[in-house]
């Protein structure tokens, strides 16, 4: 079973089936291709039965999309929603999330985790999409539905991440990050330069310090203070007369 063929497939008996004409069981008799693999076929069969049983409840949950969501998603996804819808509201359970996350996989990743988000929000259903369904179901069902809804966002909750990721990018960002952080930058060092070798201080070379002292003359032996006195005395006598003389003459 390719699960990349499974929602296109039941896209094709939907869109090319007619009430008015066919009953569902002839429909699917004359339009399913048949192959080999049995569950390909009771998946498809369930499929088209299931969503042609709710097919009013699923367009009233579509038209809430729509309008909530109208910048990302378009009339194209209607069935495509439908089909996810029916999945996830009836037959979860029974698929198993493995297999339900293979499908989901072929999906657009942005239009799956726009109505994946829809439609595990017990508050969004409960604002958006409740009274439209209590029109044509009984409020204790249609509550059944809601809240079984939210249970399942639990399990669901890795899907929502993958489906997030993959429609943002942020798991290509995240791979990036890690390996600028595992980059390894080049680190400076110093060139491998010859260190010069130390200068080598002049010897200490002590210096002779000699007191030279001369002889004291002998002249200084041979005249007493007394002697000198009167020798200065003398030499005054002498320049006072020489100058007393001068100014006479004059």
């Amino acid at each position: 079973m390719s699960w990349a063929d499974l929602v296109p497939k039941s896209i094709e008996l939907l869109t090319s089936y007619n009430p008015v004409t066919d009953s569902p069981d002839t429909h699917f008799q004359n339009n399913y291709k048949s192959t080999d693999d049995p569950n390909e076929k009771m998946f498809m069969q369930q499929v088209f039965y299931g969503v042609n049983r709710y097919r009013d409840f699923l367009k009233r949950l579509n038209r809430a999309i729509f309008k909530v969501n109208a910048t990302s998603t378009n009339s194209n996804d209607s069935f495509p929603f439908m089909i996810i819808a029916y999945l996830v509201s009836f037959r979860l359970d029974e698929l198993g999330v493995k297999h339900f996350r293979k499908i989901i996989e072929t999906q657009e990743p942005l239009k799956m985790h726009v109505l994946l988000q829809f439609l595990l929000n017990e508050e969004m259903l409960r604002e958006h999409v409740r009274d439209s369904w209590c029109e044509i179901y009984d409020f204790e069902f249609v509550e059944n539905i809601i809240t079984k809804n939210g249970s399942k966002s639990l399990e669901l909750a890795d899907l929502l991440d993958y489906l997030s990721n993959k429609a943002t990018g942020h798991g290509t960002i995240i791979k990036e990050e890690e390996v600028v952080k595992e980059k390894k930058f080049t680190v400076q060092e110093p060139f491998n330069l010859t260190k010069p070798k130390p200068r080598k201080l002049p010897k200490y070379l002590a210096l002779e310090r000699k007191v030279v002292v001369n002889p004291v003359q002998d002249v200084i032996y041979k005249n007493s203070l007394q002697q000198v006195a009167e020798a200065n005395e003398e030499r005054r006598k002498k320049v006072k007369e020489q100058t007393l003389k001068k100014y006479r003459n004059e």
